[in-house]
């Protein structure tokens, strides 16, 4: 299938990017928390019903450009994971608002 392909696919990009074929739990870890974060980002919700997969290629977009302009303004490697997590926290935020606001709405009118 599709999907099979694709996974296979981004397998060998992980290898050839890690240089290493181990599947520990340390590099498996990392690579989750920032596949979840830009799909955060792209306006999927945590709570699932709403999002897309355009906007979920424009969250990894977006969160790996956060992550190069913090290289390019000279931030420290050891502040940068909390500066990526202050904008994923915000996006959750965000997202949590909007489906409050949502749901009080329809409470008003139920």
């Amino acid at each position: 299938t599709l999907s099979g392909l694709l996974a296979s696919a981004a397998g060998l990009f992980l290898t050839f990017i890690t240089y290493s074929g181990e599947a520990s739990a340390a590099n498996g870890s990392t690579y989750t928390l920032y596949s979840i974060a830009a799909v955060v980002l792209g306006g999927v919700s945590l709570f699932g019903g709403s999002g897309s997969a355009v906007g979920a290629i424009f969250g990894a977009l977006m969160f790996r450009t956060i992550g190069d302009l913090l290289f390019v303004f000279n931030v420290e490697p050891l502040w940068q994971p909390l500066f990526q997590g202050l904008v994923l926290f915000a996006a959750v935020c965000l997202g949590t608002a909007r489906l409050l606001r949502i749901r009080n709405r329809l409470d008003l009118y139920g």
